[in-house]
């Protein structure tokens, strides 16, 4: 995707300044924004560092950020409304006809629409990366825990789109970040958006927490 033309920014851009503010004020180390209507650029720029601390790289147009919880709507949310689209899917359907293994628990019987729209009464999140280590050992964990809040209450859930990524890899046989690729990032040329697995890294990318590995 190319990326619009610096001259298309109106010289005193509002937005830059409200960005640029609260870079000065220490909300956050950097960004980078593009705002257009109907393919006309109307704002972009970048401001600040991609990091905290001396020495630290400016922001670029093009430097990648970790979208993080965007990724339920942007990825999973709408990979399972087109797999619904294409039939292989029913999105009314229980979780337990897809994770078999979810039969005979609280949530085997939730929708995955429920799941999708946080109303299947899953804890916000859980330190699953202590007692496992990827999609198929998170289910048996996130099976264990009890719901929080009754089913039909609407209560943010990290857990159940982490039940949604894995309903996905079963269905198709593959894994989401390809099905992000093939299915939502090539057909509208997002050519740098994607998952950071599968031997893809994004090393230019703002950091995103404090701390290493050790």
């Amino acid at each position: 995707m190319a990326l619009p033309d610096r001259s298309a920014a109106p010289p005193d851009d509002p937005l830059r300044r409200f960005l640029a503010g609260r870079v000065a004020d220490g909300r956050m180390p950097g960004a980078s924004w593009w705002v257009s209507d109907r393919g006309r650029p109307i704002s972009h720029g970048a401001v600040g560092s991609v990091l905290v601390g001396p020495g630290s790289e400016r922001v670029e147009e093009s430097t990648p950020f970790d979208l993080a919880s965007l990724t339920k709507p942007l990825a999973t949310a709408t990979l399972l409304v087109l797999l619904e689209q294409d039939g292989r899917l029913d999105l009314e359907a229980p979780l337990d006809a897809v994770l078999v293994e979810a039969e005979g628990s609280p949530l085997g019987a939730r929708s995955l629409l429920s799941l999708a729209t946080h109303t299947a009464g899953l804890a916000p999140w859980a330190p699953l990366f202590l007692r496992a280590s990827g999609g198929e050992s998170y289910v048996a964990e996130i099976l264990k825990h009890p719901p929080a809040v009754p089913a039909g209450r609407t209560l943010y859930s990290d857990l159940g789109y982490i039940l949604l990524g894995v309903v996905l890899e079963r269905v198709t046989g593959r894994g989401i970040d390809a099905l992000f690729d093939d299915r939502i990032a090539r057909p509208v040329g997002l050519t740098r958006t994607g998952f950071a697995s599968g031997g893809r890294e994004f090393p230019d990318a703002a950091a995103t927490e404090r701390g290493g590995i050790g």
